[in-house]
């Protein structure tokens, strides 16, 4: 009977385990770039992580396990600086899975979403000039697109802020985060217009107008599987314990 007992709740355990629609998967990138590879200004500016506001850290992106559509993405973002711009390359693969420094394909990004105004419902006192002009929304990026640069003196001059609006089409006009003053949260649950899938390697960057600090790079398989996993087997050994007294 105890026997029995035991292996209904494991196979329950492994059915809870393998019914992906269920789970989400997390992964976290650590801002670990002071900035974007192959952006240098060969300045001062290149060895500083943080020059003034905004100070941007952690990134923390949350996929659907069974279909990988993308959920949100959260990053810390104190003393925000609205507007600020997400890039999303839904498929990128390292050339060399053992070099994290060959990032050769890591900017080719599918997506943009442009956020022009700030948590009190104001637009974003930024002009055009030193962005792309283009309104707030989720926009599919050309293959063959244009960056737009900082040349804003108290920025990272020359840095990635934007994409030229002749390379971007607009999928769903609207901002689509929420910032409460320390996480940045992009909820793509309001966008009606597409979903985002995401293959197994990707890539999400972001930068805010004055590029001054930023943070993105390809996920590596996440640990949160692997906890739970073992959380699972855990769960599974104290039964075991418990039936067996």
């Amino acid at each position: 009977m105890k026997q029995k007992l035991l292996s209904s709740v494991l196979f329950a355990v492994v059915v809870l385990f393998l019914s992906s629609s269920a789970w989400a998967i997390t992964y976290t990138i650590e801002d670990t770039m002071i900035y974007w590879p192959g952006y240098n200004n060969d300045t001062g500016d290149d060895t500083w992580d943080e020059l003034g506001t905004p100070k941007v850290g952690t990134m923390w992106v949350t996929v659907n396990d069974s279909t990988r559509a993308l959920e949100t993405v959260k990053i810390e973002v104190k003393d925000r600086r609205v507007w600020d711009t997400l890039f999303i390359n839904t498929d990128f693969t390292w050339n060399n899975p053992n070099d994290h420094t060959d990032m050769t394909g890591w900017d080719d990004w599918d997506y943009m979403l442009r956020d022009t105004f700030n948590d009190d419902g104001e637009k974003s006192w930024v002009d055009s000039g030193e962005v792309s002009s283009v309104d707030g929304g989720l926009y599919e990026v050309a293959d063959n697109y244009q960056y737009t640069y900082v040349n804003y003196g108290g920025g990272r001059e020359d840095h990635p802020n934007g994409i030229d609006a002749n390379d971007l089409t607009l999928v769903q006009a609207g901002d689509f985060s929420d910032w409460d003053g320390t996480y940045l949260i992009y909820d793509f649950s309001g966008v009606n217009a597409t979903t985002i899938y995401l293959s197994s390697g990707f890539a999400i960057g972001y930068a805010p107008w004055c590029a001054n600090d930023v943070t993105g790079a390809p996920v590596p398989e996440p640990a949160t599987i692997i906890l739970m996993g073992l959380g699972l087997i855990g769960l599974a050994g104290t039964i075991r314990k418990k039936i067996n007294k």
